[in-house]
Parts: structure tokens; C-alpha cells; sequence
């Protein structure tokens, strides 16, 4: 699934690298981990953007190439963090209505 086919659409787009985290908003929000071409590697959330931006980058797993492809971009969307739970599950349906499974690396230790 690529990041564009998702509803509500992300806002933010940075590349994934240390160099984005002083852009990175602090706000709570829905964000996706894709590959050069947008493929979804990842969907979360977070209270703090910035803060969970910066635990993938230190995480080797989000490192590591999948055979999909390599995280390359962080998408997100602002979202009121109270309906945060209902955001993400949306976009991880989309993924999996479209894909016929979870994003590659959701599925590492997903709690669905």
C-alpha cells in the first residue's frame, strides 16, 4: 500500500534521519515509516511525535532493509491524541484490506 491511498492523508513528510528530528513536532499524531517510493513499512502512533521519531531511529529493526524496501521517509498527521487509537487502526485496515496483511514491520511484534 502506498502512503497516498491512506484516509485521512499524512501532512508531514520528512526523511528518516537524525537530521529531521529538530523539525519533528512535539504533538500527538498518527505517523507511518515508508520506503523511497511510499510503500507503508509501518503504522503507529504517538504523544510525542518527535520523541517516538527519534526511538525509530535508534531501533536496528527500523534500520534494517525489508524485502520491500528500507524505511526512507516518517509521514504524519497531527491528530487529537484522543482519538489517536482510532486513526491508527484505520490506516492498519486500509493496509490490511488492501494488502491482505499488516505492515512488514508491524507485524515484528504487533499487539493485534
Amino acid at each position: 500500500m502506498l502512503v497516498h491511498q491512506l484516509r485521512p492523508l499524512p501532512n508531514l513528510k520528512y526523511l528518516f534521519d537524525g537530521q529531521s528530528l529538530p523539525r519533528i513536532p512535539c504533538s500527538s499524531g498518527c505517523y507511518i515509516l515508508a520506503t523511497f517510493d511510499d510503500k507503508v513499512l509501518y503504522v503507529g502512533q504517538a504523544m510525542n511525535l518527535k520523541t517516538r521519531f527519534e526511538q525509530h531511529l535508534h531501533d536496528p529493526v527500523k534500520a534494517r532493509p525489508t524485502h520491500i524496501g528500507k524505511v526512507t521517509y516518517w509521514h504524519a498527521l497531527d491528530w487529537n491524541a484522543t482519538e489517536l487509537n482510532s486513526l491508527e487502526r484505520a490506516w492498519l485496515n486500509a493496509h490490511l484490506a488492501t494488502e491482505g496483511v499488516l505492515p512488514i514491520l508491524n507485524c515484528i511484534n504487533a499487539p493485534i
